[in-house]
């Protein structure tokens, strides 16, 4: 190639190459934090620990409602308590408890793989990004490299 052409070459090179480190800049700058937390996980992890996280909370929360709901049933049958009622009150309990926790347990499930999902193709995009540029690093240093020719007549010169 003539030197205008390798030279014309090398800045689309660079150009290319400065809009893709740009570009990927700002997706760090904007995604980075999330995309971490979430590289460290694979699928059946991330969304393991999200369904955990969510039983716990859902348990105390339902615990504080249950108990609330409890406490102001008690004050209204304080005049009329009787084994039948609190056992009748502890199995509605325990059946809302179950029905409530697998249907935000399902949700929490579905809500996570979709989130992970995205997430994955983020990450994804981002390594495509990596492998490209690492790629035009390799491209420029191949082409700017000398040539095997041009060293050997190099040397020759320098031994004159």
């Amino acid at each position: 190639l003539c030197s205008a052409c390798m030279i014309y070459l090398f800045r689309m090179l660079n150009e290319e190459r400065v809009r893709l480190m740009t570009r990927m800049a700002i997706f760090e700058k904007n995604e980075g934090v999330e995309m971490a937390a979430f590289a460290n996980f694979d699928r059946k992890d991330y969304i393991g620990s999200r369904r955990l996280i969510a039983f716990v909370l859902g348990t105390i929360i339902y615990a504080l409602v249950a108990g609330v709901v409890l406490i102001l049933m008690l004050f209204n049958l304080m005049i009329d308590v009787n084994h039948g009622s609190i056992v009748t009150t502890l199995m509605v309990i325990g059946v809302t408890y179950v029905l409530f926790m697998t249907v935000y347990l399902s949700w929490v499930y579905l809500h996570s793989s979709k989130r992970y999902s995205q997430e994955n193709r983020k990450i994804e995009s981002y390594k495509r990004g990596l492998s490209l540029l690492e790629k035009l690093y390799e491209k420029e240093e191949r082409e700017t490299a000398p040539s095997k020719h041009s060293v050997a007549a190099a040397t020759k010169t320098e031994d004159i």
